[in-house]
């Protein structure tokens, strides 16, 4: 890495410790979507799902703003990407939907609303369909939920979820050996590497994009939070819809999800 580069990334590693110890007070909530679009295109249902969230948004006195990446087929990079554009934003909350997806509004405003630092939703893999991806954490064999009815999870899916600009600022104080430049990004960097593959040694496996970026924030003693009660629907050739509280209802009930 040649000394120019090496300097644009102390200074930004200057500008992370800055906002971790020096927060601005007169910082309020706002919101910023990102999205990646894979072939330049979003579903029907997600735009009409974009447009009541936006109103809500505006009749709460929310700010909301968007950052987007199109054409990238490595998703790994793709939500890198967005994420260095949300923290160039000035933007407090980022919160992801995948352009595959249609939500509820009450539902995903009580999650954005959520006072926990990562929360996602739960909703139907499209990978394996019938199940929802997420593992719960169990507590004596429980599920212990929050004040709000959001549950602690190991993992889950990142395509629905609100994070916090502070966490991906204390992933990067905790390891600022991540970073790297990419020209096929049309932004200047540097991108630091949320989603990049873990190596589990222990267990012999690769942790890929969401459950990367789920066990770096957890390496940090920091917490993965899923509020159950909204219903998403995954678009392939078909939609599929989900809601996580109602799956988990039936599931404990010995019925078929």
């Amino acid at each position: 890495m040649d000394a120019e580069n090496r300097q644009l990334i102390d200074n930004y590693i200057a500008n992370v410790y800055k906002r971790l110890t020096q927060p601005d007070p007169k910082i309020t909530k706002s919101l910023c979507i990102g999205t990646p679009f894979y072939e330049h295109k979003a579903f029907s249902p997600y735009i009409a799902s974009l447009v009541r969230l936006l109103q809500c948004c505006a009749a709460a006195n929310i700010p909301v703003s968007s950052v987007n990446v199109d054409g990238d087929s490595f998703i790994d990079r793709s939500r890198n990407t967005i994420i260095y554009m949300f923290l160039e934003s000035g933007a407090t909350d980022l919160l992801w939907i995948d352009s595959d997806e249609s939500w509820d509004t009450e539902g995903a405003f009580n999650l954005i609303r959520s006072p926990e630092d990562v929360v996602c939703a739960g909703y139907p893999n499209k990978n394996i369909w019938g199940e929802m991806g997420i593992v719960p954490k169990i507590y004596d064999g429980k599920l212990v939920p929050n004040l709000y009815g959001q549950i602690e999870i190991e993992r889950g899916i990142g395509g629905f979820m609100r994070v916090r600009r502070h966490v991906f600022d204390q992933i990067i104080a905790a390891d600022p050996t991540l970073f790297y430049f990419d020209t096929g990004t049309h932004q200047p960097g540097p991108f630091y590497d949320f989603y990049g593959p873990i190596q589990d040694y222990e267990n012999g496996v690769i942790i890929r994009d969401d459950w990367a970026f789920f066990r770096r924030w957890q390496n940090r003693g920091g917490k993965i939070w899923c509020h159950p009660d909204i219903t998403i629907t995954h678009y392939g050739t078909e939609g599929k819809k989900g809601n996580y509280k109602e799956w988990l209802v039936k599931r404990s009930k010995g019925e078929t999800a």
